[in-house]
């Protein structure tokens, strides 16, 4: 009889061992961490069963200056096109109700909830901005992408709905080396809390309003091939920081970009992949176009890329095939390795993908160091962020 328990036992003890060393597989690729960001609120402009309709509809509203962004609404198993994601839901409501007035965007929503591929598939809500009632059917626009892409906009952005003691802003995002204008976003950081409240479109006039009451506020701009810039400034007091001008209600942050150089390291923060893949979602190729564009727009440019993962154990690995598909799973193949390993094929990913564009792979290099090199603790609610790929600039010329 006790032999008989002791089995049992040891069974049980088996199996919950390999049960956990599943789990920690998993954790330690970094797949399995998600951000706690049930309280964001995203300014969504599209809605769509088809992952590859909604990165069309990004592509689109990039050109017409959105910093716009897909990602799946696991509740409504739909992926959403939104142009501002903020913890600010008075902003974002503001910023709704600018985009529906005259612009192509006449459907433009409020959500709050999670979005991502990791998201819980918790019901979050999706709010009209004008009218305040919840939307109980999103509409579904696959149907509208080939036949009726909404139109550029030529003519000037509408003024933004202001709310009491809020300013009008414009954040001039241009490249120092040839004045040249470009797309990006602008992060608000609450001085006094320490921590990023809103994030708004550079390149047309935005509403901000006050975010508190010493009115301190950093403003920063990360555009990627570029050097970060950040403004320190007062709400109340623009005026007093040099640069900064005011023409009639609007006030004007420049924000005059520098290209890396030499010994620069940058995170691809906007680059994303598959679950358990070395395959790149199609959101990723904004970030990958600024890229290819730095480096033909330097040919004394070379570059490493770096890949890292969240910890160290081995696991499923997908990888393209011989057709090289960079942002699909069709026509993938399936194997298993170490973090490092996936690290490494996700580093060359991004290296193939440029070498395709016509980039002379002598110009780059990889560097796979799979979970050696965390940023944050793997239990970190933030581990997630290890997973990444970085860009060194080893000459510039």
């Amino acid at each position: 009889m006790f032999l008989r328990i002791f089995d049992y036992m040891k069974t049980k003890l088996i199996l919950f061992a390999a049960i956990y060393i599943a789990m920690a597989s998993s954790r330690a690729l970094g797949f399995d961490q998600l951000e706690d960001a049930s309280q964001s609120t995203y300014v969504v402009i599209g809605a769509f069963a088809i992952r590859d309709h909604a990165a069309i509809w990004v592509e689109r509203a990039r050109k017409m200056k959105f910093n716009a962004v897909s990602a799946v609404n696991p509740a409504r198993n739909l992926y959403y096109v939104y142009v501002l994601r903020t913890l600010d839901r008075e902003a974002a409501i503001v910023e709704a109700i600018k985009i529906r007035t005259g612009g192509p965007y006449s459907d433009t929503w409020v959500y709050t909830g999670t979005l991502g591929n990791q998201a819980v598939a918790a019901q979050g809500s999706d709010v009209n901005p004008t009218t305040g009632q919840p939307i109980v059917k999103v509409e579904v626009q696959d149907t509208t992408v080939e036949t009726t892409p909404p139109p550029i906009q030529e003519t000037t952005p509408p003024v933004p709905v202001a709310v009491e003691g809020s300013k009008n802003f414009l954040f001039k995002i241009f490249a120092a080396s040839n004045q040249n204008e470009l797309a990006g976003d602008i992060d608000v950081i609450d001085v006094e809390k320490g921590k990023k409240v809103a994030s708004y479109q550079g390149n047309q006039n935005v509403v901000l309003r006050p975010f508190n009451k010493t009115g301190n506020i950093s403003l920063v701009c990360d555009v990627f091939g570029y050097r970060k810039m950040k403004h320190d400034l007062n709400f109340n007091q623009t005026q007093e920081k040099d640069g900064i001008v005011t023409e009639g209600t609007q006030t004007i942050v420049p924000f005059e970009m520098v290209r890396l150089v030499k010994g620069d390291l940058v995170v691809m923060y906007n680059v994303y992949f598959f679950k358990d893949a070395a395959i790149m979602q199609p959101e990723s190729r904004a970030e990958l176009t600024n890229l290819l564009t730095m480096m033909k727009e330097n040919p004394n440019f070379k570059i490493k890329i770096h890949g890292h993962t969240n910890g160290s154990a081995h696991g499923k690995i997908i990888s393209m095939g011989e057709s090289q598909k960079f942002f699909s799973l069709s026509d993938s193949k399936e194997g298993f390795g170490s973090a490092k390993k996936l690290s490494e094929e996700r580093a060359n990913v991004i290296r193939t993908y440029l070498q395709a564009e016509g980039i002379d792979e002598k110009r780059m290099e990889v560097k796979a160091w799979g979970g050696k090199l965390p940023l944050y603790n793997k239990t970190s609610p933030q581990a997630r962020l290890n997973v990444r790929v970085e860009i060194e600039i080893t000459a510039d010329k």
